[in-house]
């Protein structure tokens, strides 16, 4: 279970941010020294699906992908 839903949380595959980042053989320091998020908030978005949409688009860029390809579905 996530720990915080608040407005403007978004469902994404945690899965596919871990990996990207091994992909390019990189720690979830060097991920967020690249994104400029704090690498134990990498760990706790990698553990869970609802993270705010400002922070994943910087996963996103950093990671070299557009934001809607780390989305998850709708279902």
């Amino acid at each position: 279970i996530p720990p915080l839903f608040y407005k403007g949380a978004m469902r994404y595959r945690t899965e596919e941010i871990t990996r990207l980042r091994m992909a390019k053989g990189w720690t979830q320091k060097t991920l967020g020294e690249r994104s400029g998020v704090q690498r134990a908030a990498i760990s706790m978005i990698e553990r869970h699906g609802y993270q705010r949409p400002d922070t994943l688009a910087k996963l996103a860029k950093a990671l070299g992908v557009k934001l809607a390809d780390l989305m998850e579905e709708s279902r």
